[in-house]
């Protein structure tokens, strides 16, 4: 009867190459986010409802950032988010104002190209740490 035999040394190169996909996925969402929320707007116009919000300074814009994955997590996440209340506000909106979608229609669109950020990035660790090309 075989028996298994954990190699630390390849559990930590596989540890490593899934941070990396999943941090390659990361960032790819948020530089989306960046880019639907970036479009400008005319002057003092807000978006219409349904819409993802327009442009006016670029703080929001810039709220957006990622958290990696750590080297020693069971589970590797990246982490997108905005400072303050806005996002929510915005996505969701209040008892004044109509929602402006975009941070889940965002991660629908993205969903399946990030599955494949995070299987190439994966496969490209592994092989590039194998140095097989």
């Amino acid at each position: 009867m075989a028996t298994y035999q954990s190699n630390p040394g390849a559990n930590r190169l596989v540890a490593r190459a899934l941070r990396a996909g999943v941090s390659a996925a990361g960032v790819s969402y948020r530089k989306e986010l960046r880019t639907v929320v970036g479009k400008k707007g005319r002057k003092n116009t807000s978006s219409a409802p349904g819409h993802p919000p327009q442009k006016d300074k670029g703080g929001y814009q810039h709220s957006i950032r990622l958290a990696r994955p750590k080297a020693g997590e069971h589970h590797p996440v990246a982490t997108v988010f905005a400072d303050g209340k806005l996002p929510r506000k915005l996505e969701f909106g209040t008892s004044t104002q109509a929602p402006r979608p975009h941070w889940i229609p965002t991660f629908n669109r993205l969903r399946d190209f990030m599955l494949k950020r995070v299987a190439d990035t994966f496969r490209y660790t592994m092989l590039r740490a194998l140095n097989k090309p």
